[in-house]
């Protein structure tokens, strides 16, 4: 690894770093003047996957006089390095990656109600803003803008496509909030 100081400042520096084929995956310590980070920075040459984060959310829909509550989400990449001397697999946390973002049915009910059209949207930046409460004509039986939903983190490395999923709940606004004794 070598490292070329492209600017420094009274608060930090940017610095390039050049990595070897063939350099070994994983945590690297960065020590600047009398600062140590012991894990830096990390080398890795591939994500075996995405971990999305919470793995169950809750966004609540909105309109009239209650607001809408939305729901965030991050993607943590990961690579799985071999066993070393016979020891567990080790798993390496890359750690958050941009990514793109989006959302499926969770389930076949989910499908069906076609929730991914009513409850909402994700952003580019994993946030999801759910939808006005409703009735919604457009539904069947006139329903509200809730949803199960799948929020989907998609990746592409090399030539492979690395995907992860986490479960989230679009559901009803919340009319009174009782005291807590």
């Amino acid at each position: 690894i070598t490292v070329k100081v492209l600017a420094r400042g009274a608060t930090g520096l940017l610095a390039e770093l050049s990595i070897a084929p063939g350099t070994q995956a994983g945590q690297r310590r960065v020590a600047v003047g009398g600062a140590v980070l012991d894990a830096g920075f990390v080398v890795y040459d591939r994500v075996d996957r995405l971990e999305v984060g919470p793995a169950f959310g809750i966004a609540r829909v909105g309109g009239g006089k209650i607001e809408p509550v939305s729901s965030q989400f991050e993607a943590v990449a990961w690579q799985d390095l071999p066993a070393v001397a016979g020891g567990a697999p080790m798993k390496l946390r890359l750690g958050v990656l941009p990514v793109t973002w989006s959302v499926e049915p969770y389930n076949d009910a989910a499908r069906a109600a076609e929730d991914e059209k009513y409850a909402g949207a994700i952003d580019t930046s994993g946030n999801f803003h759910p939808a006005v409460a409703g009735p919604n004509p457009a539904r069947k039986f006139h329903g509200n803008n809730t949803g199960d939903l799948a929020v989907v983190a998609s990746l592409r490395d090399g030539g492979r496509d690395v995907r992860g999923k986490a479960h989230l709940i679009v559901t009803v606004q919340r009319w009174n909030t009782p005291p807590i004794y």
